[in-house]
């Protein structure tokens, strides 16, 4: 990450405090007191256990840089919004996922990932969410 080294900083986890990416869509968020990139949440939800019905799909951790998610995948930055201008891949083959019920599993295709589920009503990580916003027209942008 050229913005991190510049700062300072040598390693995603360094400047982070994790190399993995939590999915907000399935863990309760407190507003006003929740936060993702230190913005905080203005509305929240409560999520529990047994709200999610399909827990071996529905991933709730990722590795935060996919192999996938680079610019020749992804020109426009639009789809994942990584690789442009900071992201370095990590492998070149997958990217390990952690689902809901604790198995993980290495996803290696954009394919793959967007069938992932990602909050408890089941929506699929590339499923259309209906919205006319960039950043919140998938279901992966609204709860990743």
């Amino acid at each position: 990450d050229p913005g991190l080294t510049g700062a300072g900083v040598g390693t995603y986890f360094a400047g982070y405090g994790s190399s993995y990416r939590f999915d907000k869509c399935l863990f309760t968020v407190v507003p006003q007191e929740s936060s993702q990139n230190n913005v905080v949440y203005e509305s929240g939800w409560n999520v529990n256990e047994t709200a999610v019905e399909r827990p071996a799909e529905t991933r709730t951790i990722r590795l935060e840089m996919m192999p996938f998610f680079r610019k020749e995948n992804d020109p426009d930055c639009t789809r994942y919004g990584y690789d442009c201008g900071y992201f370095q891949s990590w492998t070149s083959t997958a990217g390990s996922v952690i689902f809901l019920d604790g198995h993980a599993k290495g996803i290696s295709s954009t394919g793959a990932f967007d069938q992932t589920l990602v909050d408890p009503a089941g929506h699929a990580s590339g499923e259309a969410t209906g919205s006319s916003d960039a950043d919140d027209n998938t279901w992966y942008w609204r709860c990743d």
